[in-house]
């Protein structure tokens, strides 16, 4: 899902509300803006534009009142907006047509399907203002929009909409779920189904529950979860044996195609979500003291800091993740400022910061290339976290493998692939499917 964005942000400059006929509830916008628009969900927030008001604010709006709770993309709302003699006007939610014609201009049309929708909502002008005004907000649906909302995906069985601290029962496919919502907040949710507690959800994510059932979570603005019940999940697992540990590997996307996403037990201990290592990869990357990061085809370390340079035989110091081991390492003041020797390689250690205090930045030669800034991956060593193919997953207490892809489940013998990092070995791994 896409996230919001100001308009100085993605160089949106809006011009000029052209109209606003509030019986009805039809809303015509028009401005100037950057081709940046497409694509990034929220293509303007007029809120955030010093140079207009809300709509109506010459009459003197003292209250603002939105049926939908908010910029909620996927229900259609009514923003009703009240003058000092409580007379109310209407600005309905509605799909609009987006058109630029010669010298910029732009205009969103309303209709009842398009790809885009006029979103209103209520917000203050200024901070310290008590006065609420109606503000539309143009946003992409990625699916569409049809009659004021956003579609949902084409394999979304049932769409729910849900406020912050409220309970609602979905029957989906004959089953009843009971869904509470814990708690809504920006781009952060978290439900709890027929007394399952689903993750941390955020816009984009999935979850599984113990039934096999998946949820996406679509839009997650401020007290309003938007989300898809979608089909029952079958997924592929399977179980890496490396260095005497074993490590749980769940699929995490369809497995009726090839190269299907997944989720690994990063820490090895049989249990999914429940461990999260940040480690660097990336050679530009500063490491300050207790940062991790993973030298190319050998070990997993942690800067431990270092002495300043005006100690006598000052040194480096790291720790290595796998081993346990302490490594410390006399340093000159020049570039690189040491190498490290492991597991046959030397890596340069350079300065990133002044060495002149103790526990300085540095910055690693990760590949024992002899160069820096010339090799970098992502590792993800986070087990809530969907890894794609040729992503590089963290095997805590091994190393790092690379995920080459799977075969879909209608395959005669489907494995998983991976290549071992450390060894350069190419690792063929059949799953099961479970359910």
């Amino acid at each position: 899902m896409a996230t919001e964005n100001s308009n100085d942000k993605y160089n949106l400059v809006i011009l000029l509300i052209v109209a606003a006929v509030a019986i009805a509830g039809i809303s015509s916008v028009s401005g100037l803006i950057g081709k940046k628009y497409i694509n990034q969900g929220v293509i303007a927030d007029y809120q955030s534009n010093e140079n207009l008001v809300g709509q109506g604010g010459a009459l003197n709006f003292v209250n603002c009142i939105d049926s939908d709770g908010g910029k909620v993309y996927y229900l259609k709302g009514t923003a009703r907006s009240f003058t000092s003699n409580g007379d109310p006007y209407v600005y309905n939610d509605t799909c609009c047509v987006l058109t630029t014609y010669d010298g910029g201009t732009t205009t969103c049309y309303p209709t009842s399907e398009s790809d885009n929708l006029i979103e209103e909502y209520c917000a203050y002008s200024q901070p310290s203002e008590r006065k609420r005004y109606a503000y539309p907000i143009i946003y992409q649906c990625p699916f569409g929009c049809r009659d004021g909302a956003c579609k949902a995906p084409p394999e979304c069985l049932l769409l729910a909409n849900q406020k912050t601290k409220t309970t609602q029962v979905y029957t989906v496919e004959g089953i009843d779920y009971e869904v509470k919502a814990l708690y809504v907040r920006v781009n952060n949710s978290q439900l709890n189904i027929n007394g399952e507690t689903t993750s941390v959800l955020h816009e984009g994510s999935y979850y599984t529950l113990a039934d096999g059932r998946q949820i996406e979570a679509l839009s997650i603005p401020l007290g309003t979860i938007s989300f898809c019940f979608l089909g029952k999940n079958q997924p592929a697992v399977a179980f890496l044996n490396l260095g005497g540990f074993t490590y749980k590997i769940v699929s995490s996307s369809d497995i009726n195609f090839n190269d299907f996403s997944i989720m690994v037990d990063v820490n090895g201990d049989s249990i999914m979500g429940n461990f999260n290592l940040v480690v660097h990869g990336q050679e530009y990357d500063v490491l300050a003291k207790d940062s991790n990061f993973y030298l190319y085809g050998s070990s997993l370390l942690q800067y431990k800091g270092a002495d300043k340079i005006t100690n006598d035989n000052p040194v480096l110091k790291f720790k290595d993740l796998n081993t346990g081991n302490i490594i410390e390492q006399v340093y000159t003041n020049s570039s690189p400022l040491a190498t490290i020797k492991v597991g046959g390689n030397e890596y340069g250690v350079y300065a990133a910061s002044a060495i002149t205090s103790n526990d300085f930045d540095i910055q690693i030669d990760m590949d024992a290339s002899g160069l820096l800034g010339d090799y970098g991956i992502t590792i993800i060593g986070n087990e809530n976290l969907s890894a794609l193919k040729e992503n590089y997953i963290l095997l805590n207490s091994y190393g790092v493998i690379q995920y080459l892809g799977a075969d879909n489940k209608a395959t005669q013998n489907p494995v998983m692939r991976f290549k071992d990092i450390q060894t350069g070995n190419t690792i063929e791994l059949a799953y099961s499917i479970m359910y």
